[in-house]
């Protein structure tokens, strides 16, 4: 018996007329004939491994491009993995896959390039893609995605930017942690350990990565005093100390910072992003989007914008600035990153070079304010309340504020005409602070507005 039925010349001059549907070679070979259109198809029949005797049929090619002969060994080459107990269709099905995975990785790869991207799957390629998604998605800021990059790009990517994100260790995140805590960039820290937590999450959700190291060094990382606390001068006398050295601190944007951070006690964040259009200054006030306030995202989007009146004094200052800064949309831009504002931690280690590390951080000047307007010049306190932007509540006979659960839902008060009176009264004791000793207005106190006090 003939191991081969078929010839080169029989394949090459089969006709219709013939009356056959296919040509056998044998051994599962054969080549399925096809007369309504060019070219028959070499075919390998066959009974699947472990599949309790099922058929299948393996298309091998054309016979315009496939010779008798390479049909032949194509078959053999089946066979012979069917000998191992492995199915020629499944392994070629993979090897398509993985080819095809291949071309799409390196069109991947080039169009990430071509982006200024880092390769997909490192650390810094999925940082990329999740600040990507959510300020696609409109969950961010324009201004907290440009902050939350930047941050990751001066102090993680350098370092392991560029290692994949499953062999980041918790020992390699430490190292970037512990780095600023050394140079006594405590925010910065916390913030860098709170970004890398939110990237592996979402690594962890497209299943690139198995664990969160950022969330493994938690408990050994530095605990810092200010942390859920920030410190803060109550007294004349540390208030006078604080604004004579912002007075004499070189750096002029930082300094006009510091001292309206002083004069409006704002949340850090916003004064650092003060924005000149949003600012009015023959009006005397300053309007925060409520989408920059801190709170939830439906409050950002339902909620009402902040206005903050300003005092006389800042008016000049920030008119004395715009020479300088008028130029980019931010007031306080930042001067090594054009077209950004400064940030919380430039104001706060700018104080922690003034000597007021663990007394003072920019955050402090709101308790500072609260308290002293409150005890040294006796404004009432939902008015001050009202300046930090607090969430509404009401004041018992006992002078104590209490929130009730309902929030700004239902107390909308704003007190912006007090709030005026508030911030000038406010504006004229930091003055009389850095030209008078405290014992002066001691013997000399502030006069309170009557509206103020009033009950």
């Amino acid at each position: 018996m003939k191991r081969f039925a078929l010839t080169a010349k029989q394949v090459e001059t089969v006709k219709a007329t013939c009356g056959k549907s296919q040509l056998t070679d044998g051994q599962g070979l054969y080549l399925k004939l096809f007369f309504d259109r060019p070219g028959h198809s070499w075919r390998f029949d066959y009974t699947r491994p472990n599949s309790g005797g099922k058929r299948n049929t393996l298309v091998l090619g054309s016979s315009d491009t496939m010779s008798l002969a390479d049909a032949r060994t194509k078959a053999q080459e089946a066979r012979e993995l069917l000998a191992k107990g492995i199915d020629p269709a499944k392994q070629r099905d993979a090897a398509r896959t993985e080819q095809r995975a291949v071309v799409l990785a390196d069109a991947v790869a080039a169009e990430r390039a071509a982006k200024k991207l880092a390769p997909a799957g490192t650390l810094q390629g999925v940082a990329e893609d999740y600040h990507a998604r959510n300020v696609g998605n409109k969950d961010w800021t324009a201004l907290h995605a440009a902050q939350w990059l930047r941050t990751l790009a001066n102090h993680v990517f350098p370092r392991i930017g560029l290692k994949p994100i499953a062999e980041v260790t918790p020992k390699d995140v430490l190292d970037c942690v512990e780095v600023l805590e050394r140079a006594g960039m405590d925010p910065t820290s916390r913030n860098v350990r709170k970004y890398l937590v939110q990237v592996f999450d979402y690594a962890m959700v497209l299943e690139v990565c198995k664990g969160n190291p950022a969330h493994a060094i938690k408990s050994i990382v530095k605990k810092n005093v200010d942390l859920g606390h920030n410190p803060a001068v109550t007294t004349p006398d540390g208030l006078r100390t604080v604004l004579l050295a912002i007075r004499d601190w070189p750096t002029p944007v930082t300094r006009e910072a510091l001292m309206v951070q002083a004069a409006l006690f704002q949340r850090p964040a916003n004064t650092c992003s003060m924005q000149w259009p949003h600012v009015d200054l023959d009006a005397a006030r300053w309007v925060i989007p409520a989408a920059e306030m801190k709170g939830k995202k439906v409050r950002k989007q339902k909620g009402s914008d902040h206005v903050v009146p300003l005092p006389k004094q800042v008016v000049e200052l920030l008119r004395s600035l715009k020479p300088l800064t008028g130029r980019s949309k931010y007031v306080f831009e930042s001067p090594s990153n054009p077209g950004l504002p400064i940030t919380n931690d430039t104001l706060t280690n700018a104080l922690r070079n003034m000597g007021f590390g663990g007394k003072q951080t920019a955050h402090g000047f709101r308790a500072t304010a609260r308290t002293m307007l409150v005890e040294q010049l006796g404004v009432q306190p939902q008015y001050v309340e009202a300046q930090l932007a607090h969430v509404g509540g009401n004041q018992g006979e006992d002078g104590v504020i209490r929130y009730d659960s309902l929030g700004p839902a239902y107390n909308r008060a704003t007190f912006l005409d007090q709030r005026k009176v508030v911030v000038q009264q406010w504006a004229d004791y930091l003055d009389q602070l850095l030209t008078q000793q405290p014992a002066a207005l001691v013997e000399q106190p502030v006069p309170a507005e009557p509206l103020l006090l009033a009950a």
